[in-house]
């Protein structure tokens, strides 16, 4: 035979990248919408025997010929043109799903929920450590240019302000006063 480490990288090849290439044939030739559904069911297997696969792997290992079965069901699924992806997936995979889709959609309903809060919430945090490190930078850069505001927290004007000028608040709207002066160098 061809070994079990053969039979992984048969199984890559069979079972994912060729079926993987077919599928692709069939959805860019404009196969039919039957043959697209029996793609899907074969992702569906697929994806379930892929998941199952490392623990069965680890109680399994030591039947004879067990990666070789792997790979005979692999082919087993695409081979007769999806005639073994119907089998499985209405005999097992479809019932077995069905008892457990209600769970299984609440489950999936409560992680959505949960990653969309932590991602607004990190989200907000996110843009709070951005501003500080904008706000940050652009009160170094002021400084390296010679300007320093006397009211902490305050903009500084625009370059080519004398020395004492002053300048109403635009966005106060009133009155108030604020005095920039230049560093003496």
């Amino acid at each position: 035979m061809i070994g079990d480490a053969g039979c992984r990288v048969l199984l890559q090849v069979l079972g994912y990248v060729y079926p993987a290439y077919l599928c692709f044939k069939d959805v860019e030739g404009g196969g039919k919408p039957d043959k697209l559904k029996l793609w899907c069911k074969y992702w569906v297997i697929i994806a379930a025997f892929t998941a199952v696969q490392p623990i069965a792997d680890m109680f399994l290992f030591f039947i004879p010929f067990y990666y070789s079965l792997k790979l005979a069901f692999a082919c087993y699924l695409w081979a007769n043109d999806l005639e073994g992806t119907k089998y499985v997936y209405e005999k097992y995979a479809k019932p077995y799903i069905h008892l457990y889709e209600p769970t299984v959609d609440s489950k999936i309903s409560h992680v959505k929920q949960i990653v969309s809060d932590v991602v607004t919430s990190n989200a907000s945090r996110v843009v709070r450590y951005v501003q500080g490190l904008l706000l940050k930078s652009l009160s170094q850069n002021m400084e390296g240019q010679g300007l320093r505001a006397e009211t902490q927290g305050q903009a500084a004007p625009a370059a080519g302000y004398a020395k004492s000028d002053s300048f109403k608040s635009a966005s106060s709207g009133s009155s108030f006063l604020r005095s920039f002066s230049v560093k003496d160098e």
